[in-house]
């Protein structure tokens, strides 16, 4: 990672990148197969978590952290917080650091608003509310990687279990339709 994708805002608390790297690795091969001569480009996994990596020249240059909830909401994964709520919901509610944590990483995302982790039962709730979050924060992460790549990436490519649905990357597109969205053939 890049040494500035480190800084947090705060000087004792660094970011430290937790993604799928298996699956981002294979499908930055993908990538690079789909797309001569790549030089920046975003993978993105979708399954019971999210995780979104940028890459310049083969290199990993950010990714973000799923399990501390630095990354966009998953299925089972908070996403990011308002700072303030984290606060209130640690301090005010009594909960251990230990249940907090589970709540950010385990208890969150879709889950905490539908009870369940089942893609297909989720995937009926695709108009309501929580589900175009998902969506919508998903496209955010994925446009925080552009801003860092310092030009336009010449592919996107999506992988993950969320791709045997038709509409998943059809609601993605309508937010970043601007982009060469690639769906991965190996990773589902």
């Amino acid at each position: 990672m890049l040494p500035e994708a480190r800084l947090s805002g705060l000087p004792d608390i660094e970011r430290e990148p937790f993604y799928h790297d298996r699956e981002h690795m294979i499908l930055y091969q993908e990538l690079v197969q789909v797309v001569p001569n790549l030089k920046r480009g975003i993978t993105v996994y979708v399954g019971l978590e999210t995780s979104i990596v940028a890459w310049i020249e083969g290199k990993v240059v950010d990714a973000d952290n799923y399990i501390v909830g630095d990354s966009p909401m998953g299925v089972r994964t908070s996403g990011w917080l308002p700072n303030s709520g984290i606060l209130s919901c640690y301090y005010e509610s009594g909960k251990s650091l230990g249940e907090i944590a589970k709540l950010i990483c385990g208890e969150g995302g879709l889950k905490a608003y539908y009870g369940t982790e089942d893609l297909s039962v989720l995937a009926e709730q695709r108009d309501a509310p929580p589900f175009e979050s998902f969506v919508y924060w998903l496209a955010r992460g994925i446009g925080g990687m552009v801003g860092i790549l310092k030009g336009k990436p010449e592919g996107v490519i999506v992988g993950g279990p969320w791709l045997k649905y038709d509409f998943f990357l059809r609601k993605l597109k309508k937010y970043i339709s601007y982009l060469n969205l690639l769906e991965s053939k190996r990773i589902r």
